[in-house]
């Protein structure tokens, strides 16, 4: 709608309705004529404060600011959009009066107030759909970098600029383009590029010429540019001619800062030319102007405006403390009233609790007992699974010393009738095989000699002394004690037993005795696990065993894998805890495992399983792997 129809309106209107016309016209005149704009939107804003009509006291500030600012009455514009910065509650009014603030800000040379404003209206409008608003704002944050020499972030602010003009339907974005390109233009001729600086301001000069509607503030502004390129270049002619036609339309529109800034460069044009008449004339021009934005007059209101809004930003400061204050004071009454009911009930449940007391600790003690009594038991039974073993082991040498003292008891018998005889082939073969014999009954006796050793010091008390040891070895001997052990208590079972020991493992300074109850607790877990397994009567399985180490970077592993039953993944998280047994009642302790994770974690390393084992596709029921991870500097109990 037009200017001419939104005014046959306004005559056929009134209240509300009427208030929302008048910021319509006001918004209408707004690039062309501020100072139309200036006087729609006060007339908005005088119905709507007799209304009572918030949004439109808003809105209406929102336009008498801006246009307040393109006719220079920087103050003016000020004091409206902060007045209606403390009404707004809506997002995106509240981005566009900081934004204004910004500008006006901008204007005074206020730099830093201005970024500060301009920013917080950029956030704004970041957490909002596309707003072409936010070229605008990315455009003026520039320009104050570009004012304060802060070229680089200037750069970065034209280039988010950039993105918004690039929205469509809105025909503000092609006006908003002059000002990006005169600020790209004011970049380059402050980085010291005057070439690149008119080529920018000649393109926002194409830009105006194609929009009917023209902004009289962005074209006086490129003029007056283009005149300053071609004064540096001593065109005065061209300057001269640039400078005249900026003048022009900014007296026209009654645009003060246009007005300001094309009469100075006029008078120091006419200056080059010693034309002192014209020279005295624009200078006038240029005092008085510069008087009226920004004397004595306006820097005094200025100053009043700020200590108002810093009084209004100290109440809201006073206002939220005492808010939060009153917040606290409730707070600790509700904790008083909640700490007075809480001391009458746990003065009521003390006694209950006195009573409570006497009988929790009994119960702890008889607890303790019956917790170290379980222990004991573990270990005991993990002591006669190794003396089962131990005696299957002890009973093959002495088996193979008996027969071959037999046998030599029959030699000795045959030698003596040699003797007699006198054959002496004979007796030296018989001699031989007397010697041979007792080579064999003294290796057995030594390896009986070895294993009572081992069992003397398994069943010794355990001192926790750390000593040298070779891991492969000690895996040896109590995997087949455990082996054989378990082949004392259940004959029938046939496991097949597989080792793999890595030849160039690492001695490890362990405490032996400890890690080899680990081997053991392990085995036997393998063998009740396929076991099991042999039950079910899976066509085609072996029950299989394989106990492995590996030498790794820092660290040595024992593995014990088996084919048997699994662990679901239900349980797998609490079969190290101690207690928890998955066998039936009265089959275990629930501390084996508990017992080995704690003494592989004493030194230093980790005990973990996995079920099915690594590498074994499939899901539960495909066996199971333990690991054994031991430092290399095994920290051992001392």
């Amino acid at each position: 709608m037009n200017e001419d129809s939104l005014r046959t309106v306004l005559k056929n209107e009134n209240g509300t309705t009427a208030v929302n016309v008048l910021i319509q016209l006001a918004g209408s005149y707004f690039f062309k004529q501020p100072a139309t704009t200036l006087e729609y939107a006060k007339a908005a804003i005088d119905s709507s404060r007799r209304l009572k009509y918030e949004k439109g006291i808003i809105e209406g500030s929102v336009n008498a600011g801006e246009a307040s600012r393109l006719l220079g009455d920087f103050v003016g514009g000020l004091r409206m959009q902060y007045q209606a910065y403390k009404l707004t509650g809506k997002a995106d009014l509240e981005a566009y009066l900081a934004g204004g603030i910004g500008m006006n800000y901008y204007e005074l040379k206020h730099h830093k107030k201005s970024l500060t404003s301009l920013k917080r209206a950029i956030a704004i409008l970041k957490n909002l759909p596309p707003d072409a608003h936010g070229a605008l704002y990315f455009v003026y944050a520039a320009r104050n970098y570009i004012a304060t020499k802060g070229y680089d972030s200037a750069r970065l602010f034209l280039k988010d600029a950039a993105k918004y003009l690039q929205l469509e339907g809105s025909r503000m974005t092609v006006r908003w383009k002059m000002l990006y390109h005169i600020a790209f233009g004011d970049y380059y001729d402050g980085t010291g590029l005057p070439d690149s600086a008119y080529f920018y301001w000649k393109a926002a000069l194409k830009i105006a010429a194609n929009d009917k509607d023209v902004v009289p503030n962005h074209l006086s502004m490129t003029l007056a540019k283009l005149s300053s390129v071609f004064s540096l270049r001593n065109e005065i002619d061209s300057s001269l001619y640039y400078a005249r036609r900026a003048f022009k339309i900014a007296t026209i529109a009654k645009l003060n800062p246009r007005i300001l800034q094309t009469s100075r460069q006029l008078a120091d044009l006419y200056r080059k030319m010693d034309n002192k008449d014209s020279i005295l004339f624009y200078q006038d021009i240029a005092i008085a102007v510069n008087e009226s934005i920004f004397g004595t007059e306006k820097s005094n209101e200025l100053q009043l405006l700020q200590l108002e809004e810093q009084r209004r930003d100290l109440e809201i400061q006073q206002a939220e403390e005492r808010y939060q204050n009153n917040i606290r004071l409730i707070g600790l009454v509700s904790i008083t009233a909640i700490i007075l009911v809480a001391s009458v009930l746990l003065f009521r449940s003390n006694r209950i609790k006195q009573k409570t007391n006497v009988v929790l600790q009994q119960m702890l003690n008889e607890l303790k007992a019956t917790q170290s009594q379980l222990v004991q038991s573990e270990k005991m039974a993990s002591l006669g699974e190794l003396t089962a073993g131990i005696a299957h082991e002890i009973q093959n040498p002495l088996n193979f010393v008996n027969n071959f003292a037999e046998l030599n008891q029959e030699l000795i018998g045959e030698l003596k009738n040699e003797v007699k005889q006198k054959n002496l082939e004979e007796i030296q073969s018989i001699a031989f095989n007397l010697e041979s014999n007792e080579v064999k009954i003294r290796h057995h006796g030594l390896r009986a000699d070895a294993i009572v050793k081992s069992m003397l010091q398994h069943s010794r008390a355990n001192s926790g002394k750390k000593e040298l040891t070779d891991l492969n070895v000690l895996c040896d001997e109590y995997v087949r004690l455990a082996y054989h052990g378990r082949k004392a208590k259940q004959k029938s079972a046939e496991v097949k037993l597989e080792t793999h020991f890595d030849p160039s493992l690492s001695k490890l300074n362990i405490v032996p005795q400890d890690i080899g109850r680990v081997i053991v607790n392990l085995i036997n877990n393998a063998f009740d696990t396929v076991d099991e397994k042999s039950k079910t009567s899976v066509p085609g399985y072996q029950p299989t065993i394989k106990v492995s180490t590996n030498q790794l970077s820092g660290k040595v592993e024992i593995h014990v894998e088996d084919n048997g039953t699994g662990i679901p993944d239900s349980i797998k998280g609490k079969i190290f805890q101690p207690f928890f047994t998955s066998k039936p009642t009265g089959q275990g302790t629930g501390l084996g495992l508990s017992l080995s994770y704690d003494i592989v974690k004493a030194h230093g390393g980790t005990l973990k399983v996995n079920s099915p084992p690594a590498g074994r596709a499939g899901k539960e029921g495909l066996g199971s792997e333990f690991i054994i991870q031991l430092p290399t500097e095994a920290k051992g109990t001392t």
